[in-house]
C-alpha cells in the first residue's frame, strides 16, 4: 500500500549541526532545510498520539537538556484550517515530537523549531505519527506493540512489511505484538517500566492460570529476566509430567490447593497411585508452605 510519497519519506532524519539558527518571531524560517520557529502555545496536541505513557522523570530530564542546549531536533507539525464565525483560522497541529513539546513547556521555552508537513488525510497523519514514535528508543513495549497493531489493522500491512518500513526484524515485531495478549494489569506494569519486555515474554510462555502468581512473584522479588525465564521453564516442565487421567475433579482440586497455598500445584495420577507437586520459587515461600501444612 502506498501512502503519500512512501514510508521512506516518513522516517525521521538527523539534521546537521548548525543547520537550525534561532529566528525572531512566529513563523520565521531558520536555515535552508524548511525549519521554522513557532510559539509553543500555537502548537496543538496530536489527537492520534500512539504514546499513552509519558514518564515524568524522562520529561524532566529532557526539559533540563532543553533548558541547557535548546530543542536540537525540530518538531513535525501540519497546518490545519479551522472554520470560525469570522472566516478561517490557521492552526498548527503536532504530528510528532510531543515529548519535546511537553519538556519545552515545562521550562517555559517560548518558541520551538518545527518542520511543516502536509498530511493529505487522517490515514497519512496517523502513519506519520506511528512511524516517528515507533523509531524512538524510549517508547515502551506495550505502546510500541499497539502501534504495530495499528499499522497491521488500519493499513493492512503484514508483519514483514511493517519490519521493512520501521527498521525492526519481523521476529521483534511478532514478539512485541504478542505482549498485547497479556492481562491489562501486566501490560500496565510493563508500560510503566516495572517489568520489562523479557518478563512479559516469560509470562506468555506459561498457562494463563499461572501468570498472576508469576507476575506477583516477579514484582515482589525484583526478579531478573533470566530468573523469570527459569521460573517459567520450571512450570513448563511440571506441565509436561505424564498424566494418565485428566478430569474436571483433578482440575478443581489443583485450583483449590493453589488458592489455599498461594502457589501452583500439580496432581499427577497413574492408575490408583499419584503424587502432588508444590512449585515454589524462594526459601520464604517454602517456609510459608511448611507453616501452613504443619501447623
Amino acid at each position: 500500500m502506498v501512502v503519500g510519497r512512501g514510508l521512506q519519506s516518513l522516517i525521521r532524519k538527523k539534521h546537521k549541526k548548525g543547520t537550525v539558527n534561532r529566528g525572531q518571531g512566529t513563523g520565521r524560517k531558520a536555515g535552508e532545510d524548511g525549519v521554522f520557529w513557532l510559539d509553543v502555545d500555537e502548537i496543538k496536541p496530536n489527537p492520534e498520539q500512539p504514546r499513552k505513557e509519558f514518564q515524568k522523570a524522562g520529561i524532566a530530564t529532557l526539559a533540563a537538556s532543553i533548558r541547557e542546549h535548546g530543542i536540537l531536533e525540530p518538531l513535525i507539525v501540519e497546518k490545519v484550517e479551522i472554520p470560525t464565525k469570522h472566516g478561517m483560522k490557521m492552526e498548527y497541529r503536532l504530528i510528532a515530537g510531543e515529548r519535546r513539546l511537553r519538556a519545552a513547556k515545562l521550562v517555559n521555552i517560548r518558541q520551538a523549531p518545527v518542520i511543516i508537513r502536509k498530511a493529505r488525510d487522517d490515514r497519512t497523519r496517523l502513519l506519520l505519527s506511528l512511524v516517528e514514535n515507533i523509531q524512538r528508543e524510549d517508547l515502551n513495549p506495550i505502546d510500541r506493540g499497539e502501534a504495530f497493531k495499528k499499522l497491521q489493522d488500519e493499513f493492512e500491512l503484514s508483519q514483514k512489511e511493517i519490519a521493512e518500513r520501521v527498521g525492526f526484524s519481523r521476529v521483534a515485531i511478532s514478539n512485541t505484538m504478542r505482549l498485547l495478549e497479556l492481562d491489562s494489569k501486566i501490560k500496565e506494569s510493563i508500560r510503566k517500566g516495572e517489568l520489562s519486555e523479557g518478563h512479559g515474554r516469560a509470562l506468555l510462555s506459561v498457562a494463563e492460570e499461572e501468570r498472576d502468581y508469576l507476575f506477583r512473584h516477579f514484582k515482589e522479588n525484583s526478579v531478573s529476566v533470566r530468573e523469570a525465564e527459569a521460573a517459567a521453564r520450571q512450570l513448563q516442565i511440571m506441565r509436561r509430567v505424564p498424566v494418565r487421567e485428566a478430569s474436571e475433579e483433578r482440575a478443581r482440586l489443583e485450583d483449590r490447593l493453589r488458592k489455599a497455598l498461594g502457589i501452583p500445584v500439580r496432581i499427577t495420577r497413574r492408575g490408583k497411585k499419584g503424587s502432588i507437586a508444590l512449585i515454589y520459587q524462594t526459601k520464604e515461600e517454602l517456609a510459608a508452605i511448611l507453616k501452613k501444612l504443619l501447623h
